[in-house]
């Protein structure tokens, strides 16, 4: 994906001792997987992002989910507190411009949905393209740079807002 071929804010829910992808206040986001995938070859890039999609697989990926609409990364994560899969999560807003390599250069983001759009086979069954929409991903790492704000989610913020 071009340089700046992405919304101005990315979103990234982080459920505590849920989320695959690590999360450290020093260095930010860490993916699951080991090594790296050739993101020039088709294929690769294509098997990469069908493991990904496959949410029920439980296999590692290289790839970390991010929302382009904050209002749909708040619903998400409170609909994982909601069903009970976590008790807390964290709103992290990134500046896309700021993830980059230890070099400065972009670490490649991917538009989800015009990425499956051109090849809808690599959606699962049980997911359909209004699954991917506004989801952007990122390859390997997303630098503590990128995050900009750290906002918390609970029922307790909830209650209190109210």
């Amino acid at each position: 994906m071009a340089t700046g071929d992405f919304p101005p804010y990315l979103y990234r829910v982080n459920l505590h001792g849920v989320s695959h992808t690590a999360w450290d206040e020093l260095t930010g986001f860490q993916c699951s997987a080991d090594g790296y995938v050739d993101i020039y070859d088709n294929n690769n890039l294509f098997n990469a992002l069908k493991n990904h999609l496959n949410w029920n697989s439980g296999s590692p990926s290289h790839l970390i989910s991010t929302f382009s609409d904050k209002l749909h990364a708040e619903n998400w994560a409170w609909k994982q507190i909601c069903n009970g899969r976590a008790e807390t999560a964290q709103l992290m807003t990134i500046d896309p411009h700021r993830i980059v390599n230890r070099f400065g250069r972009p670490i490649p983001i991917l538009d989800v949905l015009s990425f499956v759009q051109k090849r809808p086979k690599i959606l699962p069954d049980f997911i359909d393209e209004t699954s991917v929409e506004g989801e952007y991903v990122v390859f390997y790492k997303i630098p503590r740079d990128a995050v900009i704000r750290v906002q918390n989610v609970s029922v307790v913020n909830l209650l209190s807002e109210g």
